[in-house]
């Protein structure tokens, strides 16, 4: 019973362009159940595996078929992705206005990253302090999300 489940389910992630809960509806599957299939069964595994791999083989395929009809945004996408070892990289620069103060809210946000949080922009939109002013609001509640993140 269970291998005839996981035949539709597969065969319904690959008809779904492998959206996992869009098969489980199709093929009657809990997604905790499709969960313990791929810890039990590594042939399982190996298959949903095969289908997110062929889904990526296609997106390269048409991506490659921009690229030669000359579509300048594939190709610019590309490069950044695949030619950083020959320098086509995009950096990012920090800048402060003032190099006199102590920016607490870039301190705030590598807590958020380093935890794997999504870093706050507040006003300025960015990641540092824009002003003297920014930076002394954040100062404020830095030792909160301190202490939050060293919690056992």
């Amino acid at each position: 019973m269970d291998n005839n489940k996981k035949r539709a389910f597969l065969k319904a992630l690959g008809a779904n362009h492998g959206n996992i809960s869009v098969a489980c509806k199709a093929s009657n599957v809990g997604r905790s159940t499709i969960y313990d299939w791929k810890k039990k069964d590594a042939g399982f595994e190996q298959s949903m595996s095969d289908i997110k791999e062929g889904l990526i083989d296609l997106a390269e395929s048409k991506l490659l078929e921009k690229i030669r009809a000359g579509h300048l945004t594939a190709v610019i996408f590309f490069l950044k992705t695949q030619g950083k070892a020959r320098g086509y990289i995009e950096s990012q620069h920090i800048e402060t206005t003032s190099d006199h103060f102590e920016d607490y809210k870039l301190k705030i946000n590598k807590l958020f990253i380093d935890n794997g949080w999504k870093p706050m922009l507040g006003e300025s939109g960015k990641i540092h302090s824009a002003s003297q002013k920014e930076a002394d609001q954040f100062e404020r509640i830095l030792p909160l999300y301190e202490a939050y993140f060293k919690k056992p």
